[in-house]
């Protein structure tokens, strides 16, 4: 049931991530009965402990897709709740995608900078050095005008992109060029 759960959860993130919102809506569905399904047997101990969290963030980002930007926000913040209660993962992740990162993405989105921010921090504890985390909190914070944070994370992304050169890292190379474009003069706080 684990991995048939973390199929599901993978293919509509996937699903989300190309706009195909009904085909999450599906798998969402299907998740949701593969949950109940094994409880209904009695496999609780054949489903991970992630399976609800896997659910609540695939659930916060469907609200999100639709248009119910506030309950995105408070179902991905249940979901990241959930998340922080259970043990941290060894090995491969068990989450692709944390929940706290998608409470925090979702946050920036929504303009809740200073929570954002908070947020992306938090996973940080939890996930350090991350760098889809780490490049979210630079944006929070760049577009926060934090920029000595900005700076903070872009120096935590390149340290990692030494220690592992084979992470995808277009999007980050971008990102720290425009940070090293920052500097520290007149104009930029340091939250």
């Amino acid at each position: 049931p684990s991995a048939r759960m973390s199929w599901l959860w993978g293919d509509a993130l996937v699903a989300l991530g190309q706009g195909r919102v009904p085909e999450a809506e599906s798998l969402l569905s299907e998740m949701r009965a593969a949950a109940e399904e094994a409880a209904m047997r009695g496999a609780a101990n054949g489903v991970s402990p992630y399976a609800p969290v896997w659910i609540t963030t695939i659930e916060a980002l469907v609200l999100e897709a639709i248009g119910y930007q506030d309950q995105a926000i408070e179902t991905a913040r249940q979901a990241a709740d959930v998340e922080a209660a259970l043990p941290v993962d060894f090995g491969p992740p068990l989450a692709y995608r944390p929940a706290r990162e998608v409470h925090a993405d979702l946050l920036r989105g929504a303009g809740y900078l200073d929570d954002a921010i908070s947020a992306y921090r938090m996973q940080l504890v939890r996930t350090p050095d991350r760098l889809r985390t780490l490049a979210g909190l630079a944006e929070a914070a760049i577009a926060a005008e934090a920029y000595e944070i900005a700076l903070d994370a872009k120096d935590r992304m390149r340290a990692h992109m030494v220690r592992d050169p084979e992470q995808p890292a277009n999007r980050y190379t971008q990102l720290i060029a425009h940070l090293d474009g920052l500097g520290t003069g007149t104009g930029m706080s340091g939250r």
